[in-house]
């Protein structure tokens, strides 16, 4: 399917995007790809998922919201590495880091989402 506009034109549109995001939850269905879609905000969501789904394989959360990497860091246990890959845009190296990033700051762990939202 051709779409005759621009990404963000075609996203404004909330039928639109309700139904690109039907379109796609089924492909991915249909590839065998585990799908949970978000009501509301994802980050909370994409994390909770990463850490049910967690086994000895390795685990690598990709967005650009640094908000994922701080909810992955406080709510991921500390026994259990989990990736987080931000994508990379032209000429920008790639930043991945773990959820273990901080254990040399062990309080820092327990209070990153307080210190995250006071400083924005």
């Amino acid at each position: 399917m051709t779409v005759p506009t621009n990404q963000q034109k075609f996203l404004a549109n909330t039928h639109n995007k309700s139904r690109f995001i039907s379109m796609l939850s089924e492909k991915l269905k249909a590839a065998d790809i585990f799908v949970k879609q978000a009501n509301n905000d994802a980050d909370v969501l994409i994390i909770e998922t990463a850490l049910e789904k967690f086994n000895t394989n390795i685990t690598i959360v990709v967005g650009e919201d640094v908000d994922l990497l701080i909810i992955l860091t406080a709510r991921a246990p500390t026994d259990r590495i989990i990736y987080f890959l931000k994508p990379v845009k032209a000429q920008i190296e790639t930043k991945m880091c773990s959820s273990q990033s901080l254990t040399s700051y062990p309080k820092c762990q327990a209070h990153i989402i307080f210190l995250h939202a006071i400083t924005g």
